[in-house]
């Protein structure tokens, strides 16, 4: 009884020292708990035992320790479970799957072991094979009803295993998937092709590309798309309108001027990047402005992302094996990268330096003067300087691709109005065509230093010579130039081919030399006018379906560059007679009644074109027939599209427009009591769509009966084969830029009858022969035109045939 009275004294003694528990031990076991806490909570050791306590109440406080600790234990190891089963990677997760279901494992068969008396050895497999429901194993009817039954109870354990595993790596995997969907991984390709940006360029661009790869062998390897749309409806768009491309395409979805998003697709290891302007918006200067910061953002986006590999890259150089990897992957920066910038498009009435110059001013009316540029543009063009320099930093070669589209257009158009053809063929030369010719820069190296160009040009094979590029920084194209003008060290050769055999042969050529052919200096043309070449003077309908000319802050900016190109290169007495909305800039009334009966006219000093003006609609039958339209050479039609800088619009209704004139104009020319002239009209105009030609060929076709012909260019696809020619060979833009502006004081396409070459018709000639006889006079041949209208650029030189007198000849003068 005494030993019981002591036990429940000493017992009572416990509860009161456990309920009275000191701050000091509240604050060591809660740290215990927390798992590190701050230095501040951290007590001294507990006070020591007070005399006389019996050993009884310090195992019940141990106990009541470890009671805690392993409460904290079962919460640590359940919260790395947890974060290895759902935040580790898919490996780890598999992994975890079969760690999980060890112990299981490990109990039932020690269990099973004494249920069944197999070996340790069996029993683990049977239980394993019973976890994870692996076919062979038992389950039921086994040596015992024991056995039978932790068979049952682990193969349940399985499935439910089974199932928290499959819910954690389907999620993985639907993640994985989403991110496939969205294209949020990285691009792991290199030397590749990177578009930055989206516009409407992008398909015919897209479509450039690949007749590159495979007719060119140019442009090689993959093409990655990074835009700020959703990767869906680039992929949706692209497939529609690309079914049967074989161009390895993938797309990225991001801001194309953030680094993140420039770095995951690619940026730093691409061979070559072009970057796109967004579609032309209304907005003046300023817009143009804010369009060309947008793309200095994604340029220094782009050396930014460079500029980080090539750290990389120094510091895997001295990494040993241990970079060697990383060399691999970054074996692309040592290569210069090439970027190609699409500058914003020149408005028409700020086209005063682009291919008409003087001409364009004087057409253009006092209001429309070009204005000095903003200081938003004047900011830009001194950071686009600043991007030159530094791309010398980052291994970069930027390149601006300055084409003016309106103004490059509108000179075809007006060049096609007075000579029909010559936008076909400047287009087969801007274009990557399946089985055609494409321009290139040939280095004979140091065997042409020294040489005349007579002699250089001869020595080419396999392709005809435009020109030179001089060497240096600033790359200068001299097309057609003297027989007898020097070449410089390092000069290299434009040259037309079709394939890729070109030759130079050493040693002096076996042609006999021509002479120069001129005594004029490098820089001077010809001493005959370029407006011998038309011929007659021509009479010329241009029907403006622009907008109303209160409704633009620039009236009639595409009409403008068009007449301003007519006025400089339409043969003398020639006739232009507009009909639309607005009044041409610059047209004065000839008398009272003209100006009464809303007709005006105008008449240039310098090149004697006279400008008509008649007031009205283009849809409107009677205008049409009041514009002489019959009996005319050449009709160029203006729709809406191309009454906003850049020719933008909507291009299904733009082409519709552009069809439904066609209609209008074979009913005019139809019901005319006979066409005067024995020549077919010649039709011109822009499509947006390439399907839109098979339309027009079917008006002209089945509906025309040989009473019309037409040139309809493609703006989109002219841009895009400029950025395509650039991306492969930078050294191309100066020829390209010369061969579209066509300035007076420059080269120009050309078509002559073989007669006025001087070409005898009565014998079979080589092609060589040909060239021979036009570099006599300066000029250089570069195809010709069949009388069934066929082209064939830059045939080989043995070629021979007779010509007709139909026959064209292609020149460059």
């Amino acid at each position: 009884m005494r030993e019981n009275a002591g036990d429940s004294e000493v017992e009572e003694e416990s509860s009161v020292d456990e309920a009275e528990m000191s701050l000091d031990e509240q604050m060591r076991e809660a740290r215990l708990e927390g798992g590190g806490g701050p230095e501040r909570f951290q007590t001294p050791a507990a006070p020591p035992e007070r005399e006389g306590r019996p050993p009884r109440a310090s195992a019940s406080r141990l106990a009541s320790l470890a009671r805690r600790l392993s409460r904290v234990a079962g919460s640590w190891g359940l919260y790395q479970v947890q974060q290895r089963l759902m935040l580790g990677t898919l490996p780890a997760k598999v992994l975890g799957y079969f760690l999980l279901g060890a112990p299981a494992v490990a109990l039932n068969a020690v269990l099973y072991r004494h249920a069944s008396g197999r070996p340790l050895g069996a029993s683990l497999v049977q239980s394993f094979g019973n976890l994870y429901h692996f076919p062979g194993t038992t389950v039921l009817n086994d040596v015992s009803l024991a056995a039978t039954c932790l068979n049952v109870v682990l193969y349940f354990a399985g499935t439910l295993t089974f199932a928290l595993i499959l819910g954690v790596i389907t999620e993985d995997l639907n993640g994985r998937y989403q991110r496939i969907r969205q294209g949020s991984y990285p691009v792991s390709a290199t030397g590749h092709t990177l578009i930055l940006g989206w516009s409407r360029l992008v398909v015919p661009l897209l479509r450039q590309i690949e007749t590159a790869q495979r007719c060119r062998g140019a442009l090689q390897g993959p093409v990655v798309v990074l835009s700020a749309r959703p990767k869906p409806d680039m992929d949706a768009e692209l497939a529609a309108a690309l079914p049967a491309s074989t161009l390895d395409l993938a797309t990225r979805p991001g801001d194309p001027a953030s680094t993140l998003a420039v770095d995951r697709a690619g940026g730093a290891r691409a061979a070559r990047v072009i970057v796109l302007r967004p579609d032309d918006v209304e907005g003046g200067a300023e817009a143009h402005a804010a369009d060309e910061q947008r793309q200095i953002a994604r340029v220094l986006a782009l050396q930014t992302a460079r500029q980080s590999a090539l750290r990389d890259l120094h510091a895997a150089e001295g990494a040993g094996r241990r970079g060697r990897r990383a060399l691999q992957r970054l074996a692309p920066l040592i290569r210069t990268q090439t970027v190609v910038l699409q500058t914003p498009a020149i408005s028409a009435p700020e086209f005063a330096d682009g291919a008409a110059g003087t001409e364009t001013r004087e057409a253009l009316p006092d209001s429309a003067e070009p204005q000095p540029a903003s200081p938003a543009a004047q900011r830009s063009k001194s950071m686009l300087e600043l991007l030159k320099r530094g791309a010398a930093a980052t291994r970069q070669s930027l390149e601006l691709d300055e084409l003016d589209l309106a103004g490059g257009i509108s000179a075809l158009l007006a060049r096609s109005a007075a000579e029909p053809g010559v936008a076909s063929v400047l287009a087969s030369l801007l274009q990557h065509t399946r089985g055609g010719a494409w321009l290139r820069v040939f280095e004979p190296g140091s065997e042409a230093s020294g040489l005349v160009y007579g002699e250089a040009r001869r020595r080419v094979s396999g392709g005809v010579v435009l020109g030179a590029l001089l060497s240096g920084s600033r790359r200068v194209a001299r097309l057609n130039p003297p027989e007898d003008e020097t070449l410089e060290a390092g000069a290299g050769l434009v040259v037309l081919a079709r394939g890729n055999n070109l030759r130079f042969a050493s040693g002096s050529s076996n042609s006999s030399a021509v002479s120069g052919g001129s005594d004029h200096a490098p820089g001077e043309p010809d001493a005959s006018s370029h407006k011998a070449w038309f011929g007659p003077p021509k009479s010329i309908v241009v029907l403006d379906s622009g907008v109303a000319c209160g409704d633009s802050p620039a009236p009639s900016g595409q009409l403008c560059a068009l007449l301003a190109h007519l006025r400089a290169g339409a043969c003398p007495g020639s006739t232009v007679t507009v009909l639309g909305p607005c009044r041409p800039p610059g047209a004065r009334a000839d008398s009272d009644d003209a100006e009464d009966s809303g007709e005006s006219s105008s008449k240039s000093d310098d090149d004697e074109v006279t400008v008509r003006y008649i007031p009205g609609s283009t849809d409107d039958v009677h205008a049409l027939v009041s514009t002489g339209v019959a009996d005319a050479d050449a009709v160029v039609l203006l729709g809406q599209a191309g009454s906003t800088p850049g020719w933008s619009g909507s291009g299904l209704e733009a082409d519709a427009e552009l069809v439904s004139s066609m209609v209008l104009l074979q009913t005019v020319v139809s019901q005319s009591a006979g066409r005067k002239n024995p020549t077919p009209l010649h039709v011109l105009g822009t499509l947006r769509r390439p399907e839109t030609v098979q339309v027009a060929n079917h008006v002209l076709s089945q509906l025309s009966a040989g009473h019309m012909t037409a040139e309809l260019l493609q703006p989109d696809e002219l841009a895009a084969g400029v950025l395509t020619q650039v991306s492969a060979d930078p050294r191309l833009r100066p020829v390209l830029n010369g061969l579209i502006a066509a300035r007076a004081d420059g080269s120009a396409i050309r078509l002559t009858s073989p007669q006025e070459l001087g070409i005898d018709l009565n014998q079979e000639l080589t092609f060589r022969q040909v060239q021979e006889t036009a570099r006599a006079r300066r000029q250089t041949v570069l195809g010709l035109i069949g009388r069934d209208g066929s082209m064939s650029l830059a045939p080989a030189g043995s070629e021979q045939r007779r010509y007709h007198p139909d026959d064209r000849v292609i020149l460059l003068c």
